[in-house]
């Protein structure tokens, strides 16, 4: 009987869920961003208005990747941030092809 009784509890009792393992240290995506914030502030002078607010865009998506990747946050603020580096990534596509408009067909 008490082996009955043991082996009911087991069934019974809730199963501890794994700890989550946290993400990699995205080393991959560290160099990328430090490599255009690089190329952003040394050719600031060089570029053209529309290039600056693409590497802009870029270094904000990038950097909103990281921190949704890493930081602590609630269900709301991360759907927002997630939205966020969305929208930076579609801005700076938009922006991209009129650069290519401008420079190519024009």
């Amino acid at each position: 009987m008490a082996k009955l009784t043991r082996k009911l509890k087991q069934k019974l009792a809730p199963k501890k869920k794994e700890p989550e393992k946290k993400p990699g240290k995205d080393y991959f995506l560290l160099i990328v961003l430090f490599l255009t914030f690089i190329v952003m502030l040394a050719g600031w002078q060089h570029l053209d208005t529309l290039n600056r607010i693409l590497y802009l865009l870029l270094t904000l998506s990038l950097s909103l990747t990281y921190a949704n990747r890493h930081f602590e946050m609630t269900d709301r603020v991360h759907t927002i941030i997630e939205r966020l580096g969305i929208g930076t990534i579609a801005f700076s596509i938009l922006i991209f092809v009129v650069i290519c408009y401008n420079q190519f067909v024009r």
